[in-house]
């Protein structure tokens, strides 16, 4: 059975392997995708199995966007991956 975490990672690799993120922030990549799921309830498959366009646009769009020290998306950005459900 696969995980949040197993995902997650899947998804980490495919962002470090894309050059989408450094390999020494990964978990910075880490948490800000698990803020992003809190965030916007991301389909975090639907993510994994983008296109390369869709997927580069949601993983430096979701680095670009956070505040890292609030916690908090700025300039009313939402992943394509979103369920929906932003609050």
């Amino acid at each position: 059975m696969k995980t949040k975490l197993d995902v997650l990672g899947k998804i980490c690799d495919r962002a470090i392997n894309r050059g989408l993120t450094p390999p020494n922030k990964r978990m910075r990549l880490v948490v800000d995708m698990e803020r992003a799921c809190e965030e916007f309830d991301l389909d975090l498959d639907k993510l994994l199995a983008f296109d390369d366009f869709n997927f580069a646009h949601d993983i430096i769009e979701i680095q670009r966007h956070i505040d890292r020290t609030t916690k908090q998306f700025k300039n009313c950005f939402v992943p394509r991956a979103s369920r929906g459900d932003a609050k």
